[in-house]
């Protein structure tokens, strides 16, 4: 089972026994319309491999893809195989003064101990940059150092399926994480599984709080449609913030061709929001890139992936782009907001 290596007075992390497993969901054969990526054709493999079919249509689907009540999909609790199991739910006390609870190192030997590991990791990336990469030496090497206080933040898009197969073959002992708001597709619960059955790992799950329910009973309904950076607050900066004050250093699959605020992500760095070293191994990929990788090793993906869905968020707050738009449109339509505050 998971255990907690360091504490802080901002983050409580309590372990919680929830109810039993809910079955898996099957997207559904389908044709692939609208926007098409760069990647495997749909007609190229079966559930569990590349190019699961994807549900693109059909009853109950809207913009291409699941819409289900606000308590999601139930998932079920993994414990007893791999280097993290279980679940957890996290809190995060509001301070006083409304502001965001700081994830950042404190006191005078934190601080020192903060700036020697950020000069530590530039210098490292600045190796890194030379040699452009690659990913898997990146992830050797945060492993190294850090396990086993790292961790895999992993979404079940793209890149994060091909960062679990990687693990998998250069450094299986890191763990692997993961944010259920709660509010995530069922597309994404259905890649977990079948990441789970392909490389016998068991993700920690990572809670809110407040389920969406007590949510809105608190905030109002479809807080995400009125404020999403409350929403975003509660459902995954809180949560991540209080994992992360457990581990020295975690792991992301974001590249700098994603979005204007990637475009300058380093390989390793230190996170001064979250207060711990962070690796990017795939900075350098192209999307293609990425494609390429989860068709060379038949890693299974998001099958919303084919359905004009380049970046996968929560349901509410995620829609199919258009041919033409940015990759990142389809996040938070309508409102001037491109990033979920995770990475700044």
């Amino acid at each position: 089972m998971f255990s907690v290596n360091r504490q802080t007075a901002a983050a409580h992390i309590a372990w919680t026994g929830r109810g039993p497993p809910g079955e898996a969901v099957r997207p559904e054969p389908a044709a692939t319309t609208g926007w098409v990526p760069a990647g495997p054709s749909a007609a190229t493999g079966g559930s569990g491999a590349v190019g699961s079919p994807a549900a693109c249509a059909g009853p109950g689907r809207v913009g291409g893809a699941s819409r289900r009540g606000l308590a999601g999909v139930r998932t079920p609790r993994t414990e007893g195989v791999g280097v993290m199991s279980g679940e957890i739910r996290t809190g995060v006390p509001r301070p006083q003064d409304g502001s965001a609870a700081s994830g950042a190192p404190s006191g005078p030997v934190r601080r020192e101990e903060a700036a020697w590991e950020s000069a530590e990791l530039a210098a490292q990336n600045e190796v890194f940059e030379r040699r452009g990469g690659p990913a898997e030496d990146v992830l050797v090497w945060m492993a190294n150092r850090y396990r086993p206080e790292v961790a895999l933040a992993c979404s079940f898009g793209l890149e994060d399926c091909a960062l679990v197969d990687m693990l998998s073959r250069h450094a299986p002992n890191v763990g692997i994480f993961y944010l259920d708001t709660q509010l995530l597709f069922p597309e994404a619960h259905a890649t977990r599984d079948r990441l789970m059955e392909r490389y016998a790992i068991r993700p920690l799950r990572i809670l809110p709080r407040l389920d969406p329910e007590a949510q809105a009973a608190e905030f109002g309904p479809a807080l995400w449609a009125r404020h999403p950076d409350a929403c975003c607050a509660m459902r995954k900066i809180q949560p991540l913030q209080a994992f992360l004050a457990t581990q020295r250093a975690w792991i992301t699959g974001i590249r700098r061709e994603q979005s204007p605020t990637r475009l300058h992500a380093p390989f390793v760095e230190w996170d001064r929001q979250f207060g711990l070293a962070k690796a990017n191994p795939l900075a350098a990929w192209t999307a293609a890139d990425a494609w390429r990788y989860v068709r060379d090793h038949a890693v299974p993906y998001n099958p919303l992936h084919d359905c004009g869905f380049p970046s996968i968020g929560c349901w509410p707050c995620t829609r199919a782009v258009q041919p033409g738009e940015d990759a990142r449109a389809g996040r938070w339509s309508g409102f001037a907001k491109t990033e979920c505050g995770l990475h700044q």
